[in-house]
């Protein structure tokens, strides 16, 4: 018995391509991939991008997006910058979402134990 696959594709417009690296990386779960899946197809500047639109868009609660976002997070797909107004408070939020994961991703910013005795310094 043989098993065969047909796939079939009527798309001109409106449509998302993505890597088969990212649909077969073993780092994302199947809950990281369609988040995934989902933000690369916001169009540029979308302007209700949150943790809890997501979650009432995709009929799932905040704790599991939030881990799904966090998945793709450490696996360098996302990175969420937050910038601070002179008063120290939220001003900004850029999510970078990207299909292709950022290299240093797994690298900790801070791997070393630092030497108490003689701890390095800037110059």
């Amino acid at each position: 018995m043989s098993i065969s696959l047909v796939v079939k594709r009527k798309v001109s417009s409106h449509f998302t391509i993505i890597p088969n690296d990212v649909i077969s990386d073993s780092n994302l779960s199947w809950k990281s991939l369609g988040l995934l899946v989902k933000l690369l197809s916001l169009p540029p500047g979308y302007p209700y991008l949150t943790v809890e639109s997501l979650s009432k868009k995709n009929g799932t609660g905040t704790a599991a997006t939030r881990s799904g976002l966090q998945e793709l997070e450490d696996a360098g797909y996302l990175s969420i910058e937050r910038t601070h107004d002179s008063r120290g408070r939220f001003a900004k939020t850029v999510w970078h979402i990207s299909d292709e994961p950022c290299e240093n991703a797994t690298a900790a910013p801070y791997c070393d134990k630092p030497k108490m005795d003689k701890p390095q310094t800037e110059q």
